[in-house]
């Protein structure tokens, strides 16, 4: 559960939350606020929780917001008055809105409540509806419609609205709270319907030219939060059966695990480029001392970037690493290390630092629980055994797991190495590879 209240909230922008947790998202006496562009869906087909519950807020602005697979999309009640709900997707819940006493002078403008068990519960009489889209019935007030709003596949969770929706060009742009984009990024307002008029949409996400998807790859996937590397690395791509180039100055990592950033981590310029237009795919580095300030420590970790197209669309992807912060435990150490796993099984294994720069020792950590013996080998690019060595003993507690760790130390050429790693206990055996880089 995400609470917000007084002191938290008061004059406050929330925006860019994703939520699937059972009690979603609670505001409590916020006043003067804004939440924008979030999703609350519960997971497909669990009807858990409460998405977003309101209790004694006034003045509120919830804008953009989807809610799908809950048991309550949104609850208000107490003393909330004068709120607005614009733009929001409420559906596949077994009540979208319950309005309480003393709850009064809402107004829904612009949204989608639709396919729900139970569409709206309003215990006041005082909610207003505006261009809005309601299955159970067709509401008073202007604009309003009630037709199937034709979610592109509401079965697996995409609730964007085909082409020839109702719902398209079917708001109002008089909403002052309006951003100039939707919950996936696209630029908001379009001309849908292609009449030569830009008018909002009614939902959460507008129509009209949809953004490419990407897809993110980060490296290293377990940043040791130890070791001395200078970068991080973020691979874009663009799914194939579209398009787009993207504008590097604007790649920045924007939220870690689904809380936005107060100040966004942005991309580095290439040395001598500056930055560029790279259409399709591209690769850039995050200043490793800049991002790991925002990490927790020892959990697998959500990470957001996010930026622009050259054509002006927003864009959002996510990948995960793992954080982890070595410690020692010996026998006589003050720390349990009864939380490691002594299970027999292959886990983590990388090298670090990596690159090792300035005369670094690369060391090799590999998670086997515990081994009879791990054995390391090193390959040139030319397929030549550079080294070899095996481990047996006991092995270490390095963050929460049981660890080799072997630091290959000497006169070491620069270079891109090779590397496997077999592992044994009892004649059962696991296997891992990977390459490393040496810079002298």
């Amino acid at each position: 559960m995400v609470y917000l209240a007084t002191g938290q909230c008061f004059g406050s922008v929330v925006e860019g939350l994703t939520l699937n947790n059972p009690t979603g998202l609670v505001l409590s006496a916020c006043h003067d606020m804004t939440v924008r562009n979030i999703n609350l869906s519960g997971p497909v087909g669990s009807k858990i929780g409460t998405g977003l519950s309101v209790d004694s807020s006034s003045n509120l602005s919830i804008v953009g917001a989807l809610i799908a697979n809950r048991d309550v999309g949104i609850k208000m009640y107490g003393a909330c008055v004068g709120n607005l709900l614009a733009n929001n997707t409420i559906t596949d819940n077994n009540t979208g809105m319950l309005f309480m006493q003393p709850c009064s002078a809402v107004s829904i403008v612009n949204s989608i409540i639709w396919g729900n068990t139970d569409d709206v519960q309003d215990q006041t009489g005082l909610i207003q509806f505006r261009y809005s889209d309601v299955k159970e019935a067709l509401l008073p007030g202007t604009g309003n419609i009630s037709a199937d709003p034709l979610f592109i596949n509401a079965a697996l969770g995409n609730f964007r609205l085909q082409a020839g929706s109702p719902c398209t060009d079917a708001g109002t742009n008089d909403v002052a709270v309006l951003p100039p984009y939707d919950l996936a990024g696209n630029s908001r307002i379009q001309d849908g319907n292609n009449d030569g008029i830009a008018v909002v949409d009614m939902g959460a996400y507008e129509s009209g030219v949809v953004a490419p998807i990407v897809t993110l790859v980060i490296k290293p996937k377990v940043l040791n939060l130890k070791s001395e590397g200078e970068f991080i690395t973020a691979e874009l791509r663009i799914e194939p059966g579209s398009s787009g180039c993207f504008r590097r100055e604007t790649i920045n990592i924007s939220a870690v695990n689904g809380q936005a950033l107060a100040e966004p981590i942005f991309a580095q310029a290439q040395k001598g480029k500056g930055y560029t237009l790279d259409c399709g795919s591209t690769t850039v580095k995050f200043s490793r001392e800049a991002i790991i300030v925002a990490l927790p420590v020892n959990v697998v970790t959500t990470i957001t970037v996010s930026g622009i197209f050259a054509d002006g669309r927003a864009f959002h992807a996510e990948d995960t690493v793992k954080t982890i912060k070595p410690f020692r435990v010996s026998e006589g150490g003050n720390i349990s290390i009864s939380a490691a796993d002594p299970v027999f099984r292959l886990g983590e294994v990388y090298v670090f630092p990596n690159p090792a720069k300035g005369g670094k020792v690369p060391t090799f950590h590999v998670e086997a629980g515990l081994a009879d013996s791990v054995k390391i080998r090193v390959y040139t690019v030319a397929g030549q055994l550079a080294h070899e060595r095996t481990i047996t003993g006991s092995p270490q507690v390095v963050g929460s797991a049981y660890a080799y760790e072997y630091a290959w130390e000497g006169r070491i050429a620069s270079g891109v190495y090779y590397y496997t790693i077999e592992a044994e206990k009892g004649g059962q055996k696991f296997k891992a590879k990977g390459k490393f880089a040496v810079v002298r």
